[in-house]
């Protein structure tokens, strides 16, 4: 039930790259479900107490289910604009209808308009900003009309029990005020999951999922600060593919973007927990090795080159040998980062200079700085 909920809410929300439009067509979509939740509750409400006025209201209330479904459509079909205005229409239309039809100004059910009126601003964009303080002030009217003007309720309604009517006026404000206050959490949710989802967009590589050099180098930072007090070991490896640019010329370049994500696959499974694979170039990975020493990491990187080379890529039948070229370096806190990548690149130079498909060591420790 949660996962259809989950999708009903988010319909229409993917196709649409701006974060703001997709902020707005969530809003919609939640407000047309609290829309219809509450037309529920509030029918059950008025059955309950067996009022003819009452009954009236309910029976009101019965066309709008439909147009907040329809709401829902119209953003699952890409009809934004049209879709907000329907959620207005259909909101303050039922809050007449009830209004004219049964309750007038005495249940305070026209508190609700106090509601419409903030709920405008979350659903609109502020580039939408005449048609946010039109309804701001239209809404804000209607409140202070039924608040000074006393419309008559229906006469059936005056019959109804005064524990009952004490109730049913405290309700409205009550629920008028918690809509509000779910408002504001759900926009604070959704707010907050969307700079998760950023932030995890800005720190992974589209293509291969792996993460980018952004995350690589401030987990870098992060390690060698953490080495530096544990006087423990840390390896550097730059990983190439050999020969790659003939995939893309042979084949193209889709095909290349396949092999990149074969390649990423496989590091994938070939390195363990508390090891970090990353895509720093066009066809160049880095891997960090906390607590490995540099010994360690020629074993480990001779694993990874073999599993590559005996796992060939396949494309309509045609296979494409793959090898990789790398080169490590181990690394301890006394100089720039830099100095990691510069010694780690030599020896990946050295390794592509003997003949490639090879695992090349630098003989000299690398010193690393954690920069600030």
């Amino acid at each position: 039930m949660l996962s259809q909920f989950n999708t009903w809410v988010h319909w229409g929300v993917e196709p649409v790259l701006d974060y703001t439009t997709k902020r707005k067509i969530l809003h919609t979509n939640i407000a047309a479900m609290f829309a219809i939740l509450s037309y529920f509750l509030y029918a059950l409400m008025f059955v309950f107490f067996g009022n003819t006025a009452l009954n009236n209201a309910f029976l009101s209330l019965i066309p709008f289910f439909p147009l907040q479904a329809l709401v829902l459509y119209l953003n699952r079909k890409g009809h934004y604009c049209q879709a907000r205005w329907l959620l207005v229409i259909a909101v303050m239309g039922s809050q007449l209808a009830v209004s004219f039809i049964s309750f007038g100004s005495f249940l305070n059910s026209y508190y609700s308009y106090v509601l419409f009126a903030l709920a405008t601003v979350v659903i609109f964009p502020l580039a939408s900003w005449k048609s946010i303080i039109f309804l701001f002030t239209l809404n804000i009217g209607l409140y202070l009309y039924f608040e000074f003007n006393w419309i008559e309720p229906a006469p059936a309604l005056l019959e109804l029990d005064s524990d009952i009517v004490r109730f049913i006026r405290y309700l409205f404000p009550t629920t008028s005020f918690l809509s509000v206050l779910f408002f504001m959490g759900m926009i604070e949710l959704l707010a907050a999951r969307n700079e998760r989802k950023l932030e995890t967009l800005s720190v992974t590589d589209n293509l291969t999922l792996l993460p980018n050099r952004r995350y690589f180098e401030n987990t870098f930072k992060l390690e060698a600060a953490q080495n530096r007090r544990a006087n423990g070991h840390l390896s550097l490896a730059i990983l190439d593919i050999d020969l790659f640019k003939r995939v893309n010329d042979n084949f193209g370049h889709d095909v290349g973007d396949q092999v990149l994500i074969h390649i990423s696959d496989m590091l994938r499974r070939s390195t363990r927990a508390g090891n970090v694979i990353a895509r720093v170039g066009g066809e160049e990975f880095a891997l960090l090795l906390p607590n490995t020493k540099q010994s360690e990491a020629v074993e480990m990187a001779e694993r990874i080159r073999l599993n590559i080379e005996g796992e060939p890529y396949f494309q309509d039948g045609i296979r494409i040998p793959l090898t990789i070229s790398i080169g490590i370096a181990e690394v301890d806190c006394d100089l720039p980062l830099e100095h990691s990548y510069k010694l780690a690149d030599t020896a990946l130079y050295e390794a592509k200079r003997k003949g490639r498909n090879r695992v090349e060591a630098h003989t000299e420790k690398v010193h690393t700085l954690v920069l600030a």
